[in-house]
């Protein structure tokens, strides 16, 4: 994430005043680009996947079987004691 905010550094540097010639258009384009693409799998790819493991958490506990069912969720011994 360090270069996504790099790159997100130096859009707000070309950004912060007019005229200013920090990057060249396609430059800016590139940079524009990669940021999108790195905050994407950096940031946007891991929160999804999170939020998808939990949305699948109610199912799983309804859902009685071996190593996916509510029994892995409770304290004490496999019993149930």
């Amino acid at each position: 994430m360090l270069i996504g905010g790099i790159e997100a550094l130096l859009m707000r540097i070309q950004l912060s005043r007019s005229n200013l010639d920090v990057l060249s258009p396609e430059a800016y384009n590139q940079i524009f680009t990669m940021h999108g693409t790195t905050m994407t799998f950096w940031y946007a790819s891991p929160m999804l996947s999170r939020f998808a493991d939990l949305s699948n958490w109610p199912a799983q506990t309804m859902i009685v079987l071996p190593g996916i069912g509510i029994e892995d969720y409770s304290i004490g011994d496999k019993d149930g004691q």
